[in-house]
């Protein structure tokens, strides 16, 4: 059958939003796609940033670790209330999509001394042990969001993940999971008030119209954004669907949220993952 694919372009003004606050794009590229019997596997991957106000930014495992948790409950909530058939969860890394061998500034937590290693920061010690199945999740992340559907470059050129490889990626994580999709949620997050911020108080969403481009990407369309560069607290949110039979991207969303990511509450608001994932149906 062939697949029909819409892409929805929604901006959603809310009250309340200064006209100083930047906006941002949302674009759902939709795929009419449909089996209720498919095995899905979710994976989530937060990455949190601290930024004082003197030193240099870094970025804070622990907190990242405890936003995915919390997330991963909300959200598989909501897919399995939309016909989702979660079997795995999985957070086998922070800052998964951040693939560079370049160093970056790194705490365990915001107490720990600052180092310096190469991201993703593994905590998954099962997954790691099993070499394969790890480098396949990290093709897959990387295949996913290398379109720049982050706010910001990463990586470069070279690594680049063909489809090709996406396939023989997917086939390893089926091997090993019995999984006919992946869902990828990524929250990579700012954090000036370093937790201190109220849990709820400064969270909402700045959405809006400013630059959404189409490119073509194998047989779907995928959606370029900007994001707003904030002085404050607030985090992008990604999602994206995977058809791990033959590599194929079905569905993708983002969101910018307001909130301090550094509360793991913020990241797993029930408000920010139905903006995230309306569009994530699987009838």
């Amino acid at each position: 059958m062939n697949r029909i694919i819409l892409g929805i372009l929604v901006s959603i003004v809310i009250s309340g939003c200064g006209a100083a606050n930047p906006p941002v794009t949302k674009r759902l590229t939709d795929s009419i796609y449909s089996n209720s019997e498919q095995n899905t596997i979710l994976l989530i991957d937060v990455c949190i940033k601290k930024e004082p106000a003197v030193t240099d930014d870094y970025y804070v495992v622990k907190n990242s670790q405890d936003g995915a948790k919390a997330l991963s409950i909300s959200a598989s909530n909501h897919l399995t209330a939309v016909g989702f058939d979660i079997k795995d969860i999985i957070v086998p890394f922070v800052c998964g999509a951040i693939q560079n061998a370049t160093p970056a500034r790194v705490a365990y937590t915001m107490d720990d001394d600052v180092t310096e290693i190469a991201l993703p920061y593994v905590i998954d010690n099962n997954i790691s042990k099993d070499t394969e199945y790890a480098l396949a999740l990290k093709d897959l992340v990387r295949f996913i969001t290398q379109e720049k559907l982050l706010p910001e470059p990463i990586g470069n050129e070279s690594k680049q993940i063909s489809l090709e490889r996406a396939k023989i990626a997917s086939s390893i994580v089926t091997s090993r999971s019995n999984n006919k999709k992946l869902v990828y949620i990524w929250v990579g997050g700012n954090s000036l008030s370093g937790g201190k911020a109220a849990a709820y108080g400064t969270a909402q969403f700045l959405t809006g119209l400013t630059t959404g481009i189409l490119t073509g990407f194998g047989t779907n369309l995928v959606a370029v954004y900007v994001f707003p560069k904030v002085p404050s607290d607030g985090m992008n949110m990604f999602a994206g669907i995977l058809d791990l039979r033959n590599g194929e991207i079905l569905n993708m969303s983002t969101v910018f949220a307001k909130g301090d990511p550094m509360n793991p509450e913020v990241v797993a608001r029930g408000d920010n993952v139905r903006l995230l994932l309306n569009n994530f149906k699987n009838n």
